[in-house]
């Protein structure tokens, strides 16, 4: 496919989204599927209601939640910023979301 242009407003801005949300209460939520849902989060945080995330133990929770709001044929991109989740690590928490 055609990579977006985020210099050319004219035609390609008009067709992205962003949102600034807690992400699994956001992807959780329901309602509309999109043609790409992309995920970096940081390697930890705390959430709404002071629930801690770590990537190392939660990132498949994550990688489910997006996928979810994916449309049939559409798709996740997954990205992760610690080198305590190692490739395959990462790969196995992938999997393991896209298979939830």
């Amino acid at each position: 496919g055609k990579a977006v242009d985020l210099k050319r407003p004219e035609g390609n801005l008009g067709r992205l989204e962003g949102v600034k949300a807690d992400c699994f209460e956001w992807l959780r939520g329901g309602g509309e599927k999109f043609d790409l849902v992309c995920v970096d989060p940081p390697s930890s945080s705390v959430g709404s209601g002071g629930k801690r995330w770590s990537s190392l133990k939660d990132y498949s929770g994550l990688v489910e939640a997006a996928a979810a709001r994916a449309k049939r044929g559409g798709r996740v991109i997954t990205c992760c910023n610690t080198k305590k989740m190692g490739g395959e690590r990462f790969r196995d928490a992938c999997v393991r979301g896209f298979e939830g």
